[in-house]
């Protein structure tokens, strides 16, 4: 579907001052709030086929994927099975349990409305030759999805969907109302939760923004996700690292006291320019632990060593424009030149 994509926002990248990490700008001056949506509060209200008729004829794009590709109708345009739909979550007591659980939740947004209008106007700042900011999107994806990002209709914009019943941990014991979805785990479901919800949508922009890894050895993408939590900090800068990383605090201090010992590890591995994707995705990609590391190391131990890489790179070449630092798809260039060295 032309208008339903996972990485699709067109931001340029067009940035021409210096992005020291420790640097945070002065934003006063930008404008850029953030347009919440709260369709699962529209939808909800609705008790009739021309309520729902009228929300999908105001927000058609968002309508057309929420109904046919989250809730997964087959003919959407039929509202009385929209309403069919919702009589059906309403007699199912998980969903309704959850529901409530949403309702009780986000019920007030202001704290998020801040930090979306803040993150906004941090995105404007870096990137300011780009088109206009995604609308948020907030719906129940039946815990099918927990964001997505998509072209809205006749619009010189794209649109960010948000499953706010997948940020509900700890109310919710995802893992026990579904123990043999391994999207579930709990190392996963830690970071699902209110807190992280400005962070899920900073990630979906940056995401779209890099496109796919270029490279297919294990230092690409280990600069790939750090440069990727470099410029989350870049446009988050009052967020706790602990959220940028999604590490719990613990393992962020276990991180940064470690840093020599990971690195050692990588290089006696000889994991650098492993090219297995088996093997790359047990140190990039989420995971209880980082294989053959001690049990407290966490997962993603080669992106954490990536972003130390990427502000080593940064702080030896402090006028690199982001367009500049996005370019660089070899990890191993990057590498050499940011003579980066773990603590001791």
């Amino acid at each position: 579907m032309k208008h339903f994509r996972l990485v699709a926002i067109l931001l340029c990248l067009a940035c021409f001052f210096s992005c020291r990490q420790s640097d945070k700008p002065d934003i006063s001056r930008i404008q850029a709030p953030a347009e919440i949506i709260r369709f699962d509060q529209m939808l909800a209200s609705c008790q009739d086929t021309t309520c729902i008729r009228n929300l999908m004829k105001t927000y058609p794009a968002f309508s057309e994927i929420y109904f046919r590709h989250i809730l997964q109708l087959t003919h959407p345009e039929n509202t009385d099975s929209v309403l069919a739909v919702m009589a059906e979550w309403k007699s199912d007591t998980t969903l309704t349990m959850i529901t409530q659980k949403v309702a009780e939740e986000f019920d007030d947004l202001t704290k998020q409305q801040k930090q979306l209008d803040e993150l906004f106007a941090y995105l404007k700042y870096y990137f300011p030759d780009t088109l206009p900011l995604p609308a948020i999107y907030t719906c129940l994806s039946g815990m099918a999805m927990q964001s997505f990002i998509f072209q809205e209709t006749n619009k010189r914009r794209d649109g960010i969907g948000i499953g706010l019943d997948m940020l509900l941990h700890p109310a919710i014991p995802y893992k026990r109302l579904n123990p043999d979805n391994t999207a579930f785990s709990d190392y996963l479901t830690r970071s699902w939760n209110k807190d992280h919800l400005t962070r899920k949508v900073a990630e979906t922009i940056l995401s779209d923004q890099m496109g796919t890894p270029q490279g297919s050895r294990l230092i690409d993408q280990m600069v790939y996700e750090g440069k990727k939590i470099y410029l989350l900090k870049l446009v988050m800068p009052e967020t706790p690292d602990s959220i940028i990383t999604e590490y719990s605090q613990s393992q962020l201090d276990w991180c940064e006291k470690n840093e020599l010992q990971m690195w050692s590890f990588f290089f006696d591995e000889k994991l650098f320019f492993e090219t297995s994707p088996v093997k790359i995705a047990k140190y990039v990609y989420p995971a209880p632990s980082s294989a053959g590391m001690p049990e407290e190391a966490p997962g993603r131990t080669a992106a954490f060593l990536g972003w130390k890489i990427v502000i080593a790179y940064m702080e030896r070449f402090p006028k690199t424009s982001i367009t500049e630092l996005l370019a660089i798809h070899d990890g191993q260039l990057l590498l050499e030149k940011s003579r980066y060295k773990p603590s001791r």
